[in-house]
């Protein structure tokens, strides 16, 4: 972080990202309007595993379309 240019933090392509990771943790801490990639991924046929919730935080396991991992 600290040799990162100042301004915004870099962050990855989601279709970039999905290509090279057919499985990750993804955590939702209860911002919807934030929080638009669980929907995204849902709705382009990952599978989300609930792994834990606690309030409004969320813990899942994304699993690719194609994956046998589920």
């Amino acid at each position: 972080m600290l040799e990162q240019p100042y301004g915004a933090p870099k962050l990855d392509d989601y279709k970039e990202f999905l290509a090279e990771h057919r499985e990750f943790l993804l955590y939702c801490y209860g911002m919807p309007r934030l929080e638009w990639v669980k929907n995204r991924l849902s709705d382009d046929g990952w599978h989300l595993i609930p792994i834990r919730s606690e309030g409004p935080h969320e813990l899942f396991r994304v699993v690719g379309p194609n994956s046998a991992q589920r």
